[in-house]
């Protein structure tokens, strides 16, 4: 009750463009998966009450991508998807492949687009990122490179919004160094060379994504 009646709360003191109801979930859920469907069933109830206060609020949660996807080691969690992102709008991601693959080339090519087989939903990215130092595939080259297969990795996929970790490098404390050198410009405001392929990303025209819906049945 306590976690609806914040919910609507926020809703109705903000009327957000996007609510999101849980940050990374499916750590939790694959931890705890006997509270998998009372936890869906609580996201449905919420988005009826949320719709009911703004109508224009996209109700919305986030999985952590590389857990979901199977590519830390352990199972995918593709089935779990399919279970909450029944009652919610818009599914968000949180990704850092940079931990698992030594350059962005190595990254697959469907790495992003097989979300379509599991969901139709629009996609958010919730959190992304590549460092530039800190070791194993941390590089400013690395960095710009995943920036420029974006377009690739994400073909035909519905993303609504897609956020970088950091604008600017972190020179404080409280984080580990992968993070803290995620920025597009380092801390003191210089550009990296990735900064330029994030401008020219936004620049780029908007595309229609192709829903599976819309998709041509295939032979």
């Amino acid at each position: 009750r306590a976690y609806k009646d914040l919910a609507i709360k926020l809703t109705g003191t903000y009327h957000p463009t996007y609510l999101g109801l849980a940050s990374e979930i499916n750590t939790y859920l694959a931890k705890n998966p006997n509270e998998v469907a009372s936890f869906v069933s609580l996201l449905g109830e919420i988005k009826t009450a949320v719709k009911a206060i703004a109508a224009g609020t996209t109700v919305t949660l986030s999985v952590q991508y590389e857990e979901l996807a199977g590519t830390t080691g352990k199972a995918a969690q593709w089935g779990m998807l399919r279970q909450l992102e029944a009652p919610i709008e818009a599914v968000a991601f949180t990704t850092y492949p940079s931990a698992f693959f030594s350059s962005p080339g190595k990254l697959p090519a469907n790495y992003y687009t097989r979300i379509r087989d599991y969901t139709s939903k629009p996609i958010l990215i919730a959190e992304s990122g590549w460092p530039t130092s800190g070791g194993g595939s941390a590089s400013v080259a690395n960095q710009a490179a995943f920036l420029n297969r974006l377009p690739e990795l994400t073909k035909d996929l519905n993303i609504r919004l897609w956020i970088w970790w950091f604008p600017h490098d972190w020179a404080g404390d409280g984080y580990p160094t992968f993070f803290k050198t995620m920025g597009l410009r380092q801390s003191s405001g210089n550009p990296k060379s990735s900064w330029d392929v994030w401008v020219n990303l936004h620049n780029l025209p908007i595309r229609k994504a192709i829903s599976r819906e819309a998709m041509p049945p295939s032979n």
